[in-house]
């Protein structure tokens, strides 16, 4: 079984690090980083008969691309600098991220009317490998291993204002939630193993409204209940923001402002100390300005502040975490 620690999760992650770093899930073996790999791949088809929907099958998917992400802060190498600070955490219980293999996924999305979107998804963290692949870290099989199944509502009532909300429920082979936002997305359910298979069920709101030309209050609301099958123990975690985000504050680009708590336990069963679930409550406070130099070339300095980070008071041995960013987008 491979060591926690290679798992990488944690509240320092920034905005690009995938759930399982250097780690493929879909063999469980290590990879080197610069590895050369096919990341993302998938097929949109209209739904024959049905106007404004889409169906899509994704050999190679983050549950992050089929859904509408809704807040501001998000953008693959641009905007928020950190994990936390991109999408609601339902979003990232997608079953096997990585720097090289990625869930596949199916479904649909479907704009019933101007106003109102549904978008469905089914993912598999190892749907190409048979059933009766030895065992690996996420289990194996379209039906057998490590799946989730998702769905959000997305309400456009004006055009000013953005919400949505989202469901995931989810069945992972080990005793992870995959998120990659917090340690404790490990061993979720206290004093069970990591080995112990766990359900998942997440339900999250979020939502985006443009007060002002060029300026958005954002935030989501997310709330994450596991258990294992072994044991009954459980975990339940929590996390929300709030934010402002501007367009072409004074020069091209965008700036954010948040703040929040990172996904932290609330309670657990079989607690191994006082502090386990979370006797202090993590805060964040996250600010970015992304320079956009020209077409091809953004430049985004941020910083990020995690106060009582973990939830646990003995955690990183009490003292503020601080991440600064200088991040350089080259798009072609």
């Amino acid at each position: 079984m491979t060591t926690v620690p290679v798992l990488n999760n944690g509240v320092t992650n920034l905005s690009y690090t995938p759930g399982f770093a250097y780690l493929n899930p879909q063999n469980s073996a290590l990879y080197t980083p610069g590895t050369l790999a096919l990341y993302k791949l998938a097929y949109l088809f209209p739904a024959p008969g049905v106007k404004g929907m889409t169906l899509f099958v994704a050999p190679k998917v983050e549950t992050t691309d089929a859904f509408p992400t809704v807040l501001p802060f998000y953008g693959e190498g641009s905007e928020a600098v950190s994990r936390w600070g991109q999408v609601n955490p339902i979003l990232r219980l997608s079953t096997g991220t990585s720097g090289i293999g990625n869930a596949s996924a199916v479904g649909f999305t479907w704009n019933a009317n101007d106003w109102i979107n549904w978008t469905l998804a089914y993912a598999s963290a190892n749907a190409q490998q048979p059933g009766d692949t030895p065992a690996t870290l996420l289990g194996s099989g379209l039906f057998g291993g490590s799946t989730v199944v998702m769905t959000q509502l997305t309400f456009t009532p004006f055009k000013n204002f953005q919400a949505a909300l989202t469901y995931a429920n989810a069945y992972h082979q080990i005793n992870v939630l995959g998120t990659s936002l917090t340690n404790a997305d490990i061993i979720t359910a206290l004093d069970s193993p990591l080995s112990s298979p766990i359900r998942i069920n997440g339900v999250g709101g979020t939502f985006k409204w443009e007060f002002l030309p060029k300026f958005s209050l954002a935030g989501y609301g997310a709330y994450i209940m596991s258990e294992t099958f072994t044991d009954g123990n459980y975990a339940n975690l929590l996390s929300w923001m709030i934010g402002l985000h501007v367009r072409d504050p004074g020069l091209p680009g965008s700036a954010g402002l948040m703040f929040g708590s990172p996904l932290y336990r609330t309670s657990a069963s079989l607690l191994t100390s006082p502090t386990a679930a979370g006797a202090d409550t993590p805060w964040q406070l996250e600010a970015y300005y992304r320079f956009q130099i020209n077409q091809n070339i953004s430049v985004t300095p941020g910083v990020f502040f995690i106060f009582n980070p973990e939830g646990n008071p003995t955690a990183w041995d009490a003292q503020t975490v601080t991440v600064g960013v200088l991040r350089t987008t080259f798009t072609f």
